[in-house]
């Protein structure tokens, strides 16, 4: 095959990637009540507290839970560990940061790589009714009257996250 060809090929391969990649993305944000991501780098402080941190993408006003474990290896046989949990709300548009601390069991958190572990989220959001059946597209969903005019699907998004290796720094 001549060098053109090929170079022209590959241009065609890389566009079509990127077609098909922007589809998954727009078809995964489109069909999920939240997205969630998590920061690859984190922070601690001089007390050894860890920060882990992320976005969340909602596509309805919704109230949000984050939890997951954090563990550090310190030498061969011992781990600093430590647990974070966050409430926090969120409006459909640009993504809502979050950040948690993450105090350790014993020991202190220090510079080098955690991995995060158990992380789970939860997010709860209501949908108007318009009388359709069998309701909204998402799953878990049940019927809250507010008042006897306004009727709400009130709907659960859980999902988990994790393992991820996140790398921490400190935030003097």
């Amino acid at each position: 095959m001549k060098p053109q060809k090929i170079i022209l090929a590959g241009v065609l391969l890389l566009g079509a990637l990127a077609l098909v990649s922007t589809w998954a993305l727009v078809a995964a944000a489109a069909g999920q009540p939240i997205t969630l991501a998590v920061s690859p780098t984190g922070t601690y402080d001089h007390f050894g507290v860890a920060t882990v941190s992320g976005s969340v993408q909602c596509a309805s006003t919704s109230t949000v839970y984050v939890s997951g474990n954090l563990q550090e290896s310190v030498g061969r046989k011992n781990s600093v560990v430590g647990s974070f949990a966050i409430n926090f709300s969120c409006e459909p548009g640009a993504p809502v940061a979050w950040s948690a601390p993450v105090a350790p069991t014993a020991g202190k958190f220090g510079s080098g790589s955690v991995v995060l572990t158990n992380g789970a989220y939860t997010a709860w959001f209501r949908i108007a009714n318009d009388g359709s059946y069998p309701g909204p597209e998402y799953a878990n969903c049940g019927v809250l009257v507010s008042d006897p005019n306004t009727t709400y699907w009130l709907c659960r998004n859980d999902g988990t996250f994790g393992p991820q290796t996140i790398r921490l720094t400190n935030d003097k």
